[in-house]
């Protein structure tokens, strides 16, 4: 009797031992036929669903920058650059709560903030056809003189490298400096606009300031670069005595290039009252690729009734 229970015990043990062999051979099997075919699998079921969702509309194009150039022998039609954009009155409605435009405001008149010098009415010269159409002169909040304005080319061929001189005299009609900058963007087409600041920092430069008198000169423009860049959407508004003016651009070219967006402000009869630029955020724009922007400008003239204007300059990089 005792063999037999022996005989059954070895019976159920090598039974259990066949029992757990056939379950862990079956779980390593799954286990490698899943690790094969799951990822196959997975990936079509991604792709179906990525077919049957609808892919994002872009954004329509609001405006577009210098025109395209494809031959030095024929030019295109000259196009503004873009058209000004007047805002809306600012409403006197008090702003909702986690509203993303903030209320216009005024700008602020601190006391210790320097005023706009008073000068005469001065002298332009102008040459090749490029004409000084308005231009002003103040002293920002920091003690820097600058004198604004806008070129206008007036003649048939594009223009590159203008430059502004101002001669600066003082009461007895004495030179005591001169200055000079470059408009931007660099090349202005037939008929078109670009804005330019002169900037005399320190005010051992400018206390002596009586009037001056402004001089533009340019080079025809030789080897014209074929802007590809897109102003895709864009909004403003005036907080603290700023004009903050942002947006997105689309690198439409198959190169990277950087991007410079210029802002012109006019008071009400489109005469400039301040400029100033700013790169794309990401520097570098990548071919098809986008860029979000922001551009501050200090605002001083009346909020309810200006216009500015936007410009995009596509400057060329090193390819080393």
């Amino acid at each position: 009797m005792p063999n037999n229970n022996l005989s059954n015990l070895k019976t159920y043990i090598a039974g259990g031992l066949l029992a757990i062999a056939i379950f862990l051979i079956c779980n390593c099997a799954g286990y490698l036929i899943f690790t094969a075919l799951g990822p196959s699998l997975t990936a079509d079921s991604a792709q179906t669903d990525l077919s049957a969702s609808a892919l994002p509309t872009q954004a329509a194009v609001v405006g577009y920058v210098t025109p395209l150039t494809t031959s030095q022998q024929a030019l295109p039609t000259p196009i503004p650059l873009l058209p000004t954009v007047t805002p809306a009155p600012v409403t006197t409605a008090a702003p909702e709560q986690n509203s993303p435009n903030p209320t216009l405001l005024p700008p602020p008149t601190p006391a210790a903030q320097p005023q706009a010098l008073e000068l005469p009415i001065p002298q332009t010269t102008n040459s090749a056809g490029l004409q000084i159409l308005s231009h002003k002169n103040y002293v920002d909040s920091l003690g820097w003189y600058h004198i604004v304005g806008e070129v206008q080319n007036n003649s048939e061929i594009p223009m590159e490298f203008v430059e502004v001189i101002a001669k600066l005299y003082d009461d007895a009609n004495e030179v005591i400096g001169t200055k000079l900058t470059f408009t931007a963007p660099d090349v202005i087409f037939p008929g078109g606009k670009a804005p330019f600041d002169i900037i005399a920092l320190r005010r051992s430069q400018w206390a002596n300031i009586k009037t001056y008198d402004l001089q533009v000169k340019g080079d025809a423009s030789q080897a014209l670069l074929e802007q590809k860049l897109v102003l895709l959407n864009q909004n403003s508004h005036i907080q603290s005595g700023y004009l903050y003016v942002d947006g997105e651009v689309l690198n439409t070219g198959d190169t990277p290039t950087l991007v410079k967006l210029i802002i012109t402000l006019y008071d009400a009869n489109y005469n400039v009252v301040n400029t100033n630029w700013s790169y794309a955020d990401a520097g570098i724009l990548a071919a098809d690729a986008t860029s979000p922007f922001e551009v501050k400008i200090q605002h001083q003239t009346d909020p309810n009734n200006y216009h500015y204007r936007i410009q995009i300059e596509e400057e060329a990089i090193d390819s080393d």
